[in-house]
């Protein structure tokens, strides 16, 4: 595989929702107890969100955003990877 190439694995919304509450119950079972819950946009907000419903449901009181960046496309991606200061962080 060209090491350029990415490799995606798809999941259906009831796996993400079952490893999502898994992870709550991990971080719940391990003694940590959050009080927020700083989720990324894309692919993350989802996650954050069950991972937080979950706490709570496990008397956990949390807070819960989602940041994301500014997407320009993927003829600017190399460009903005090799210069990350130019990255826009919006939600924080």
């Amino acid at each position: 595989m060209d090491k350029n190439s990415k490799k995606y694995r798809y999941i259906d919304e009831e796996s993400l929702l079952k490893d999502s509450f898994q992870l709550a119950v991990n971080i719940y079972e391990s003694g940590f107890k959050p009080d927020f819950i700083v989720a990324i946009w894309r692919g993350g907000a989802t996650v954050g969100i069950y991972v937080q419903e979950c706490l709570q449901a496990l008397g956990v009181q949390t807070d819960h955003i989602a940041i994301r960046t500014s997407y320009q496309g993927m003829e600017k991606y190399e460009a903005t990877m090799t210069n990350p200061q130019t990255i826009r962080v919006h939600g924080l």
